[in-house]
């Protein structure tokens, strides 16, 4: 009312109207700016920026990552954390169109104003090169199955519809051109036209592919199993878990481990018609090595320390195996008809033993009890694990069937059989470094050329046998086809029993 008196003194009432007029323009115009200001830095993609996202810009440049740039946008293309700690990285800071006067420092705190707004956390690892892996917290997470599309909340002055923003394999090896046509990309997008919720929970939700390369024990458990008990174990089961190409036969074998792992039912995502909507989203799976767990890198704000220890203690808890120890050899074991059992696993097509009988004579006479084991995939994986857990020594070739040590109990011993091509690096990255993990003994027998099978399919002056190194220079699917997929073993029994004997003294 008082201001009403000093406009009406001051002017007329045909410039009063025009006054007001001016102001109702002047402050649209300041609504305008301000937008379009932060509008700048609230697009979709600087909130990707806003993330821990290391090496996705240099992933879209080998083609492992999609992120689409609006012509209008500029983005600071550097990796920055965002909520209470935004830190940018100015060395080697790259620009896209920014204006060359604007300082680093200003846009560290235009980026820290944005991030104050925004009601969605996200925390993302897609700098390693075999993992995408992203955590996003906030109001109505979206998740639409049938589009392969989750939804993140923009900024409130955003404008965008539907802004793609970068899209994830939630599958621990994205750098493997092979599963491209085997694992479901996911479209991770902002907009400020959310779809409609059809589902709420506030229960933790985890994204993960089964696809890939399932099928095969040491993928099973390399790739899925102990990733997704990395990433879920400290939900203690209040987790859901929805898996992307989804196999009916893969969910039935694991479905021990998916029930300890998560107190829900598991859902076929791809074909899901609901609208999910969480508080908290998982995208794929956490990995630090093959069939192994880095313990000094599973604290989680504090949390407790994992390791491949527990992940054997895991299993035998799921699986209810009775065995922590393997046996103790003492003299007098054998008189009371105690002996340890060796577990042989056989093979009926590559890489098998062409001797087996012989083998199994040969260590019996060495004081074993031998089973042989045949891990199929319609193999019931309660059964298997129990049989494994038995044993005391596993041996094998090299292939996915040692995979099965996890089962062993503690101080048992795995013997891998390297066949002949040059693979030692691979085999004993696959299985003796982890055996050293889960607290299994490991020992390994190289096979010469003499026990290969490949002697009777080539002739001796032949570079596969002669200059294996040669066939290597052709990449891996020829070492595969060649070393892997076309060689049977006849162990030399004699040399052979020297490595039993070794095992023997290593359960005393």
């Amino acid at each position: 009312m008082k201001y009403q008196v000093i406009l009406s003194r001051s002017f007329s009432q045909y410039e009063q109207k025009h006054f007001g007029y001016g102001l109702i323009i002047g402050s649209f115009v300041i609504v305008w700016s301000i937008c379009t200001v932060f509008f700048h830095y609230s697009d979709p993609l600087t909130v990707l920026n806003l993330q821990q996202l290391n090496g996705t810009i240099e992933e879209a440049a080998h083609g492992t990552a999609l992120v689409s740039v609006p012509k209008f946008v500029d983005i600071p293309t550097y990796p920055i954390e965002s909520k209470n700690n935004v830190k940018a990285e100015t060395k080697g800071v790259k620009k896209n169109n920014l204006n060359n006067n604007y300082a680093v420092d200003n846009v560290k705190e235009d980026i820290k104003q944005m991030a104050d707004q925004i009601n969605t956390r996200l925390s993302c690892n897609t700098s390693e090169p075999r993992l995408s892996y992203c955590k996003i917290e906030g109001r109505n997470i979206m998740i639409q199955g049938n589009s392969s599309t989750i939804f993140i909340p923009a900024g409130s002055c955003s404008k965008l519809e539907k802004q793609y923003l970068w899209s994830i394999t939630p599958y621990v090896r994205k750098d493997s051109i092979a599963l491209t046509q085997r694992v479901k990309k996911w479209h991770v997008n902002s907009t400020s036209g959310f779809p409609a919720c059809s589902q709420n929970s506030n229960i933790p939700a985890i994204l993960f592919s089964i696809g890939g390369y399932s099928g095969n024990t040491f993928h099973d458990f390399s790739d899925i199993i102990v990733p997704l008990y990395l990433t879920s174990k400290k939900f203690n089961g209040e987790v859901k878990f929805l898996l992307s190409d989804y196999k009916p036969w893969w969910v039935s074998k694991f479905s021990v481990i998916l029930k300890h792992l998560s107190n829900y039912q598991v859902i076929n995502i791809n074909i899901d018609q609901e609208v999910r909507c969480y508080e908290q989203l998982i995208i794929g799976l956490e990995f630090h090595k093959e069939l192994s767990i880095d313990s000094q890198r599973t604290t989680d704000n504090g949390g407790d320390l994992m390791s491949m220890k527990d992940f054997k203690a895991f299993l035998r808890g799921a699986f209810s195996l009775n065995r922590t120890s393997a046996i103790k050899v003492h003299k007098h074991n054998h008189s009371h008809g105690l002996r340890p059992r060796l577990v042989i696993i056989s093979r009926k097509w590559s890489r098998s033993f062409t001797n087996q009988d012989e083998i199994v004579k040969m260590a019996t006479t060495v004081g074993y009890n031998v089973i042989l084991a045949e891990a199929r995939l319609s193999t019931n994986l309660s059964e298997f694990a129990g049989l494994l857990n038995s044993g005391d020594v596993l041996m094998g070739v090299h292939g996915a069937g040692l995979t099965n040590m996890v089962f062993l109990p503690e101080d048992a011993v795995v013997i891998q059989i390297i066949p002949f091509g040059n693979i030692d690096g691979l085999a004993r990255k696959c299985f003796k470094n982890p055996a050293k993990d889960m607290n299994i003994r490991y020992l390994e027998y190289k096979i010469r050329v003499e026990e290969s099978s490949l002697i009777h399919q080539y002739p001796r002056n032949h570079s596969i046998l002669r200059d294996p190194s040669s066939i290597h220079r052709h990449g891996w699917d020829a070492v595969k086809s060649t070393y892997l997929d076309k060689q049977n073993v006849r162990l030399d029994v004699k040399r052979f029993r020297v490595v039993l004997l070794t095992a023997l003294k290593l359960l005393h």
